[in-house]
């Protein structure tokens, strides 16, 4: 079966999860086509499978040189760490949890790499198939995601109004991305968990070194959002990943590229680290993990 064909089985077997972003009722599948409501909202599927879900484009900075970017430096074992770390507490935590078949939702899932990594892990290691399905409002990363990996269900949509029906899903990733407490909340199922990844507070630092020498941005905290984090869930574990990121010369400009840190870097710094090259950076991650409270 071609890829295009696989994306869209997936999505028509678990269209049961979705309800319509217009007027919330239930969405299903017709003619292997598009999406529709009761009331009769349509959405198309795309050729390559993944469904758009938005009423209105938006425009994000995500655009998809920064997210080929990123998949270049995941690929190259960047966020490796992280993704063992993440990976044994969805195992610790899975077990814990009796909705079958599992459904995991991936909130702002970029090309998404890390989902694949993930869902392929938890299929390996404790034999069982959760329903993948990924979100983001930068339509070019769901593009990138659904030809990598078409098993999963990609859906371009907004983190502030999730088009997937109350109570269906058994965890949310949320991975280096905005986060909207009330709408995970409402997606998760009464013995759910929220994972959810922040930047340590030695993240880059030999980038903002360089990028922020002159002002208040060369030092990062992270308190502000662990205890906003701690607002809305109750925080049940939290674990730091520290690790060092050999920089070839070929991933210097993809790593500058995939990061915000950059977005607003004059070009002259950007330059300045560039001449001098960069040999290794400290890759440093929290993972907090909360239920609902």
């Amino acid at each position: 079966m071609r890829k295009a064909e696989r994306a869209k089985e997936q999505l028509k077997k678990y269209s049961h999860l979705f309800s319509c972003p217009v007027c919330g009722s239930d969405m299903t599948m017709v003619e292997g086509k598009s999406l529709v409501c009761g009331n009769r909202h349509n959405f198309d599927l795309a050729k390559s499978g993944y469904i758009n879900l938005l009423q209105r484009p938006v425009k994000t900075q995500y655009d998809r040189e920064l997210l080929a970017a990123r998949k270049l430096v995941a690929n190259s074992g960047f966020f490796t760490p992280l993704l063992s770390v993440v990976s044994a507490l969805l195992r610790e935590r899975i077990g814990q949890i009796t909705q079958s078949p599992m459904a995991i939702l991936d909130a702002g899932c970029g090309e998404g790499s890390h989902l694949s990594v993930l869902i392929t892990r938890l299929r390996r290691e404790m034999e069982i198939s959760p329903i993948g399905v990924g979100v983001d409002l930068a339509r070019e990363g769901i593009q990138m995601a659904v030809k990598n990996d078409p098993d999963l269900i990609w859906c371009v949509a907004d983190l502030a109004k999730l088009p997937l029906k109350n109570g269906r899903f058994g965890v949310v990733l949320n991975i280096l991305s905005p986060a909207n407490y009330g709408e995970f909340s409402r997606v998760l199922n009464a013995e759910g968990v929220l994972l959810k990844v922040v930047p340590g507070k030695k993240y880059l630092t030999e980038l903002r070194t360089v990028f922020f020498a002159d002002n208040d941005q060369k030092t990062y905290s992270n308190e502000r959002v662990i205890r906003h984090f701690a607002k809305h869930f109750q925080l049940v574990a939290q674990q730091k990943v520290f690790s060092r990121f050999s920089v070839e010369e070929e991933m210097l400009r993809p790593l500058l590229k995939m990061t915000p840190l950059s977005w607003h870097v004059p070009k002259e710094k950007m330059e300045q680290v560039f001449r001098k090259g960069l040999k290794e950076v400290t890759v440093e991650f929290e993972v907090l993990v909360g239920q609902k409270t």
